[in-house]
Formats: C-alpha cells, structure tokens, sequence
C-alpha cells in the first residue's frame, strides 16, 4: 500500500535510505513487527504536503526531518513542493520525497554551495532538482 489510500504514511529507516512506505489510518493500522534490543527498527511517519508530496527527509539520519535543517517549506504550488535546507558549504544533502499520485519515491542530492543554502524543488511533471539560495 502507497500514501495514495492513506492519511500518513510510515517508512522504515533502519538501515538507510528508504525505499518503501506504507499506509495507515485507524481503519487499517501498520502492525509493528516484534523486534530486540540488536534488531530494533526505526520508524518515522509522514503527512502529505500540499497535496502532491510527502517529505520523507533524510531517511539515512535517525531523524530524518528536523528544524536546524530544514528552514522552510513552500507547497503553493498545485504540484510543487520546495524545501529550503541549510547546513555548511560543500556538505552533500540528500532528500527524499514520496510522489503522492505515483506512489514513486524521488531521491535527490544537492551539495550546498558557499551560502550553505540550497532548495529542493520537487514538480510532478519535471522531477526533483537542487536550486542555489544566497
């Protein structure tokens, strides 16, 4: 099951990046499977943004979306979503976004320029991208 027949979705992290998500509600719940102390699992859940995107962040990181990275996100596009992250010149960032209509899991890596700034731009019709913010 995609994000596209759920209010949230959950991704697994454990091992790095994602790539697969499943969809839960309260009529049809993600069961967790049993675990220990040396095989523990990590989830994180993620809501959709303006209608045609969920940020799953930085899934290889224990939390994968957080406010000293993440600065804005911008969804007044029909089909556009841009997150504004932040961190030092010449560190490689990598993101990624669930397509809500396609279900497709989007990955894209940007390596921030000597502001420390850069948005990703995902667009439905013409992928993900990485823009140079001043």
């Amino acid at each position: 099951m995609t994000g596209r027949s759920a209010q949230l979705v959950i991704f697994e992290n454990t091992y790095g990046a994602t790539d697969a998500v499943h969809g839960f509600s309260a009529a049809t719940p993600f069961l967790l499977p049993a675990c220990g102390k040396l095989d523990f699992h990590t989830y994180h859940t993620a809501p959709l943004v303006g209608g045609a995107w969920r940020l799953l962040g930085e899934t290889a990181k224990w939390m994968p979306v957080s406010a000293a990275r993440v600065q804005a996100i911008d969804h007044s596009g029909t089909n556009t979503l841009t997150v504004e992250i932040r961190g030092v010149p010449a560190e490689v960032v990598t993101l990624q976004l669930l397509a809500e209509a396609s279900g497709r899991i989007h990955t894209q890596t940007c390596t921030l320029p000597e502001s420390g700034r850069v948005a990703v731009v995902a667009d439905i019709t013409a992928g993900t991208s990485c823009q140079t913010l001043e």
